[in-house]
């Protein structure tokens, strides 16, 4: 549709984009329009001419594809409002194909900037009526990538978290933690922050109650220890460091308790040692230097390695070393707890 303002000429679309108006009074409908338009927005600024005249002389108003005048039957009109509808049906689904495109490319594509673009790409994709099935896989793409967005975010933030006070604090770790959990952070990043925390709560202070709780089990690990001992021996697995074998040992204690006697394998009775407890020193296995260099050692299996435990001694001006294998790591301990109390009441 051509209109003219004075010299000056303006084209429109024929037909109107979903105009409500079919029929003979579409022209005149779209014309008025225009009409308010230029003169009430432009008139002042583009031309002094507030009248509207309809182009080629404004006697007819040809439709762009069918060619038919303003001044035809009424039937051939109807003919007119068929052919508008399909071709604006056409033009809806060309306009839901270019939606639908657009949601597949951004989706593709999210990052940092696109999250705008995509929130109104699917408002607009809900009111043309795009496939449910579109809609919701744009909707978990955005969904995903605002938790990418929220999870480097918070990773960044835990990074410079460890360079603050608060990374010294079982509190602030905790928060922390708590935060990296609900933005799903890396299970690297999860994992550092609760080794950090198991450190703190593991070196704090002990508060008074702990301290009496702590010497209660230490006695009760030397008393079970020296009843057994006393009654016949506290039996072991002794891992020999020569040849790698596992033989069965026995620890027993003398009367005044001053040397532990160890014999090295219960099938020998000669096989006997006898060391001062006030030279025992008991550790993990896996913290003797000794110990971890010797061939024997490494060829155990990863659950000895965590049960084992390694027993320096002096005897007879000599220095030497014993390991023994518990069964689970927390016998490895309580013998540990046991023969170290033992040295310190010695001394």
């Amino acid at each position: 549709l051509k209109l003219a303002c004075g010299t000056q000429y303006l084209t429109l679309p024929w037909p109107p984009a979903r105009h409500p108006c079919r029929g003979r009074r579409s022209a005149l409908v779209a014309a008025a329009r225009v009409d308010s338009f230029i003169v009430d927005g432009m008139g002042s600024g583009q031309c002094s001419c507030s009248e509207v005249r309809r182009h080629d002389d404004l006697q007819t108003i040809r439709h762009p594809v069918l060619g038919e005048s303003d001044s035809e039957p009424e039937a051939e009109h109807h003919q007119e409002d068929v052919a508008v509808d399909s071709d604006s049906e056409h033009d809806h689904q060309e306009y839901k194909k270019g939606i639908e495109a657009l949601l597949r490319s951004t989706a593709s594509e999210m990052k940092r900037g696109k999250t705008l673009v995509m929130k109104e790409a699917i408002r607009t994709a809900k009111k043309a009526g795009v496939k449910a099935s579109r809609i919701r896989e744009a909707e978990h793409a955005l969904n995903e990538h605002k938790k990418q967005q929220r999870r480097e975010e918070v990773e960044e933030e835990v990074e410079k978290f460890y360079e603050t006070s608060k990374a010294k604090e079982s509190k602030g770790v905790k928060q922390m933690l708590r935060v990296a959990e609900a933005a799903e952070c890396r299970k690297e990043v999860l994992d550092r922050l609760q080794d950090s925390l198991a450190l703190l709560v593991i070196t704090r202070p002990l508060e008074e109650e702990e301290v009496d709780k702590s010497r209660t089990y230490l006695r009760q690990s030397c008393r079970a220890f020296v009843e057994a001992a006393i009654a016949g021996g506290r039996s072991a697995i002794r891992l020999d460091l020569d040849d790698g074998c596992k033989v069965l040992a026995n620890m027993t204690l003398d009367p005044p308790m001053q040397h532990l006697i160890v014999q090295l394998d219960c099938v020998d009775p000669e096989s006997k040692k006898f060391i001062p407890v006030s030279t025992l020193v008991a550790t993990p296995a896996a913290s003797d230097d000794f110990v971890i260099g010797r061939k024997e050692f490494k060829a155990l299996e990863e659950v000895d390695v965590e049960c084992a435990l390694a027993l320096r001694y002096e005897a007879n001006g000599r220095r030497g070393v014993l390991c023994f294998i518990e069964p689970t790591p927390l016998r490895r301990d309580r013998l540990m707890e046991a023969l170290t109390i033992l040295r310190i009441a010695c001394h």
